[in-house]
């Protein structure tokens, strides 16, 4: 049963990271939503407060009835709620608001950036079936959870580099747009990272295949 009251179940329900893009999301809003449901229509709307909070209102949502639940941030907003959507095991389908520092999904599925644009691609366009992947790993606490993934999954520097990015505040004093300093903080964690860069080793096996030792 659903923790949280999600009204209009019949709607699309669009999920809000209102950090993303350095904070912009949150700071925009209001214009952004216009804009939004001018090219798009009615929908509803929950913001998430903490991390790894998506997962969950997209678990509860889809379980109240939501078939069609919109990812309104970057690639990490869109990870957590594909989690929620398939740990339901309920069918329903994803949808994308581009609002983030990250973009690669974005990308690969080729929506737009603009809010006005991607509005009319989630209005107008067709849904395609995609492959998700299974990731098991020990993390730092010794505990053994597992992840689905979508488009890319990385570990060593790469998930460094996006932990820094994720953690730090740095960069917010920079006179510029939300994507434009979300790429100079993926910049600069780049560097940092490279400059004390530790190396450990890595087991990974995919499927059924043989194990790898990677460093």
């Amino acid at each position: 049963m659903s923790q949280l009251n999600f009204e209009n179940p019949e709607l699309p329900l669009l999920i809000v990271n209102p950090n993303s893009a350095g904070g912009a999301t949150g700071r925009n809003w209001s214009s952004v939503a216009a804009d939004f449901r001018a090219h798009f229509g009615p929908f509803v709307t929950r913001f998430t407060e903490s991390s790894g909070q998506g997962s969950s209102i997209a678990l509860d949502a889809v379980q109240a009835g939501h078939r069609f639940v919109i990812a309104c941030g970057g690639d990490g907003t869109i990870n957590e709620v594909m989690n929620g959507i398939v740990d339901s095991g309920v069918d329903a389908e994803l949808g994308v608001l581009p609002s983030g520092t990250g973009g690669d999904f974005r990308r690969f599925i080729g929506m737009s950036n603009e809010t006005r644009d991607a509005a009319r691609q989630l209005r107008d366009g067709h849904t395609i079936t995609i492959d998700i992947g299974l990731v098991e790993f020990i993390d730092l606490k010794g505990n053994q959870p597992t992840r689905h993934f979508i488009n890319i999954s990385s570990f060593g520097i790469g998930a460094s580099v996006a932990t820094r990015v994720a953690e730090s505040g740095f960069l917010k004093w920079l006179p510029l747009s939300g994507a434009a300093r979300g790429r100079a903080r993926f910049a600069a964690s780049t560097l940092k990272e490279a400059l004390n860069l530790q190396t450990f080793d890595v087991k990974l096996r995919i499927d059924d295949g043989p194990e790898k030792f990677l460093r």
